[in-house]
């Protein structure tokens, strides 16, 4: 699976892209799933950079070794302002 934030729809460089990548599907017989960033997680979404650094820093050495526990060290990290984290 690939998650990717491509822009608009309609673009050349997004249209180019997808051809490329179905390209690449077709070529190595991998079976390839795209899907869009969440809301909420596009580069132009300013409160990720306000969280990042408290849920980087919430998760030092631990090992990721599962979707549950990344998910669980998001979901439990707090900051000192009103900023909630929902994973």
């Amino acid at each position: 699976m690939i998650t990717a934030d491509c822009g608009g729809s309609n673009n050349h460089r997004t249209r180019l892209w997808r051809w490329t990548l179905q390209r690449s599907a077709s070529e190595s017989g991998l079976k390839t799933e795209l899907c869009q960033d969440p809301p909420g997680s596009s580069k132009w979404n300013k409160i990720e950079d306000r969280l990042l650094c408290h849920i980087t820093r919430n998760w030092q050495d631990v090992p990721f070794e599962s979707h549950e526990v990344v998910a669980t060290l998001i979901g439990s990290t707090s900051t000192t302002t009103v900023h909630e984290v929902h994973a």
